[in-house]
């Protein structure tokens, strides 16, 4: 994952903060985790 910068900057650009990197089949898999909760408009501009 470290190879893929644009993603991991989506990532941080949404409010969420690396955690833990793991093996999952031989290949790397990373953890991330919402630390901005305010970042995210939950159910706003949608039906109401």
């Amino acid at each position: 994952m470290k190879q893929n910068i644009g993603s991991i900057k989506v990532l941080e650009k949404i409010g969420m903060t690396f955690k833990n990197s793991f093996d999952f089949e031989g290949q790397e898999g990373v953890i991330y985790e919402i630390t901005k909760l305010n970042s995210f408009c939950v159910g706003e501009g949608r039906n109401g």
